[in-house]
Protein backbone atom coordinates (compact mmCIF):
# COMPACT_ATOMS: atom_id res chain seq x y z
CA UNK A 1 0.00 0.00 0.00
CA UNK A 2 1.28 3.08 -0.85
CA UNK A 3 1.91 5.58 1.86
CA UNK A 4 2.72 9.02 1.09
CA UNK A 5 4.12 10.31 4.62
CA UNK A 6 6.36 7.23 4.67
CA UNK A 7 9.97 8.74 4.92
CA UNK A 8 12.60 7.63 2.19
CA UNK A 9 16.30 8.49 2.74
CA UNK A 10 18.28 10.60 -0.45
CA UNK A 11 22.05 10.28 0.18
CA UNK A 12 23.23 13.74 -0.72
CA UNK A 13 26.23 13.62 -3.31
CA UNK A 14 28.70 16.22 -1.50
CA UNK A 15 28.74 14.37 1.81
CA UNK A 16 27.97 10.67 3.36
CA UNK A 17 24.88 11.92 5.06
CA UNK A 18 21.35 11.15 4.01
CA UNK A 19 18.07 13.29 3.99
CA UNK A 20 14.94 12.11 5.51
CA UNK A 21 11.78 13.24 3.28
CA UNK A 22 8.29 11.63 3.41
CA UNK A 23 7.40 10.44 -0.10
CA UNK A 24 4.99 13.43 -0.74
CA UNK A 25 7.66 15.97 -0.34
CA UNK A 26 10.11 13.90 -2.69
CA UNK A 27 7.45 13.54 -5.46
CA UNK A 28 6.80 17.86 -4.67
CA UNK A 29 10.71 18.02 -5.54
CA UNK A 30 11.15 15.74 -8.65
CA UNK A 31 7.79 17.64 -9.92
CA UNK A 32 9.60 20.64 -9.56
CA UNK A 33 12.94 19.44 -11.38
CA UNK A 34 14.91 18.43 -8.45
CA UNK A 35 15.95 15.38 -10.24
CA UNK A 36 19.84 15.73 -10.23
CA UNK A 37 22.00 15.29 -6.88
CA UNK A 38 21.20 16.95 -3.52
CA UNK A 39 23.94 18.56 -2.01
CA UNK A 40 24.63 20.54 1.41
CA UNK A 41 25.51 24.21 1.01
CA UNK A 42 26.49 26.86 3.68
CA UNK A 43 25.09 29.89 4.08
CA UNK A 44 28.26 31.48 5.73
CA UNK A 45 26.50 31.58 8.94
CA UNK A 46 27.42 28.09 10.25
CA UNK A 47 24.19 27.04 8.76
CA UNK A 48 23.80 24.31 6.25
CA UNK A 49 20.93 23.52 3.85
CA UNK A 50 20.01 20.59 1.64
CA UNK A 51 19.84 21.86 -2.00
CA UNK A 52 19.34 20.90 -5.63
CA UNK A 53 19.96 22.53 -8.57
CA UNK A 54 16.41 22.69 -10.75
CA UNK A 55 16.85 20.56 -14.13
CA UNK A 56 14.90 23.11 -15.77
CA UNK A 57 16.96 25.87 -14.89
CA UNK A 58 20.71 25.93 -15.83
CA UNK A 59 23.01 26.82 -13.07
CA UNK A 60 20.05 27.82 -10.54
CA UNK A 61 19.83 25.63 -7.43
CA UNK A 62 16.80 25.66 -4.56
CA UNK A 63 16.30 24.89 -0.67
CA UNK A 64 15.03 21.41 -1.32
CA UNK A 65 12.61 22.17 2.49
CA UNK A 66 10.85 25.06 0.32
CA UNK A 67 10.02 23.04 -2.67
CA UNK A 68 9.05 19.83 -0.16
CA UNK A 69 6.76 21.98 1.94
CA UNK A 70 4.98 24.13 -0.52
CA UNK A 71 6.51 27.42 0.59
CA UNK A 72 5.78 30.54 -1.43
CA UNK A 73 7.53 33.80 -1.86
CA UNK A 74 8.21 35.64 1.52
CA UNK A 75 7.49 32.01 3.13
CA UNK A 76 10.45 30.92 5.26
CA UNK A 77 11.05 27.36 6.89
CA UNK A 78 11.73 25.97 10.49
CA UNK A 79 12.68 22.72 11.48
CA UNK A 80 10.81 21.72 14.55
CA UNK A 81 13.49 19.45 15.87
CA UNK A 82 16.46 21.57 14.55
CA UNK A 83 18.10 19.33 11.93
CA UNK A 84 18.08 20.17 8.74
CA UNK A 85 18.41 17.14 7.11
CA UNK A 86 15.02 16.13 7.94
CA UNK A 87 12.82 17.50 5.65
CA UNK A 88 9.67 15.06 6.80
CA UNK A 89 6.31 17.12 6.59
CA UNK A 90 5.91 16.73 10.26
CA UNK A 91 9.48 18.44 10.60
CA UNK A 92 8.79 21.49 8.94
CA UNK A 93 6.60 24.56 9.86
CA UNK A 94 6.06 27.47 7.16
CA UNK A 95 6.69 31.24 8.88
CA UNK A 96 6.11 34.58 7.40
CA UNK A 97 7.93 37.58 6.79
CA UNK A 98 11.50 38.90 7.00
CA UNK A 99 14.15 38.58 9.71
CA UNK A 100 11.63 40.24 12.04
CA UNK A 101 7.89 39.93 12.79
CA UNK A 102 7.83 36.49 11.54
CA UNK A 103 3.98 34.89 12.08
CA UNK A 104 3.46 31.25 12.01
CA UNK A 105 1.37 30.51 8.84
CA UNK A 106 0.93 26.93 9.22
CA UNK A 107 2.40 23.10 9.87
CA UNK A 108 3.04 21.32 6.59
CA UNK A 109 1.48 20.06 4.93
CA UNK A 110 -0.78 22.88 3.88
CA UNK A 111 -3.15 24.07 1.55
CA UNK A 112 -4.28 27.02 2.26
CA UNK A 113 -2.14 29.86 3.99
CA UNK A 114 -3.48 33.08 6.28
CA UNK A 115 -3.64 36.80 4.63
CA UNK A 116 -3.25 39.75 6.36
Amino acid sequence: MYDKHRAVEVPLGNSDQKVLIDREGLERAHAAGLTGSWFLNSNGNGNLYVRASDQRLVGFTVTVARVAAGAGAKEIIRHRNGNRLDLRASNLVIVSGKSTGRRLIADVPTTERETE
